[in-house]
């Protein structure tokens, strides 16, 4: 287990940090569309090492929003939200794709930041960086049209698959945005009249990403 080198403080740690680290953590693996913490509240804390994950909420009338996404190397703080007295609401981790992760138990990763400065100051800009995404999400909801979040949501899916040939249902892409299938249905159709996709069940091919790219800047 080489987790050592998906944690960017390892180099600061003393040796029993270190092996307090590897004595304790462990590897598993999820299979694509799998909840990682749907029984567990503080499953401890999460690197990817290989996949992808959604970080989504839901609301009180049962609608999904992405808060954001997390790749290879990167860290989920929320999956140990009992470390977190002030995070009240609830986080939800879904694999969208074969996915294998890095656990450190969430009182092992606790006592690390009470006893390294490194640690310590890594969460807090770990943390800071995450709000940030929410917040950038929340001017995204407020300034921006429907159309264009689709456009970048799209946009950006294209760039991680490098494909134009996109395996996503309209109801997927309403759970990312928060919105009714009704609503991604009817705004796809008007793309794909404008010749900027085509549709067809369970696929969304881009034909023109310079049409698109275009419209993820409108407002």
């Amino acid at each position: 287990m080489n987790i050592n080198e998906y944690l960017p403080f390892w180099n600061k740690l003393s040796s029993k940090e270190k092996q307090l680290i590897q004595n304790n953590c462990s590897e598993k693996k999820y299979l694509s569309k799998s909840l990682i913490n749907e029984n567990e509240k503080c499953n401890g804390f999460i690197i990817i090492k290989s996949g992808k994950l959604r970080v989504y909420t839901i609301s009180d009338s049962g609608k999904e929003i992405t808060l954001f996404k997390l790749f290879n190397y990167d860290m989920c703080l929320f999956s140990s939200s009992c470390i977190f007295k002030d995070i009240t609401f609830d986080i939800m981790l879904e694999t969208e794709e074969d996915t294998t992760v890095f656990v450190i138990p969430a009182h092992i990763y606790e006592n690390l930041m009470k006893t390294s400065l490194s640690v310590s100051n890594y969460t807090n800009e770990l943390m800071s960086s995450r709000f940030s995404d929410i917040m950038w999400l929340l001017d995204q909801i407020l300034n921006k049209n429907m159309i264009s979040r689709i456009s970048l949501f799209l946009h950006e899916e294209y760039m991680y698959h490098n494909m134009v040939d996109l395996s996503i249902t309209h109801e997927e892409i309403a759970k990312h945005l928060g919105t009714a299938r009704e609503v991604i249905s009817r705004l796809l159709n008007y793309m794909q009249k404008d010749g900027i996709i085509k549709t067809k069940r369970g696929i969304i091919s881009i034909v023109d990403k310079e049409k698109l790219k275009n419209l993820c800047d409108e407002k």
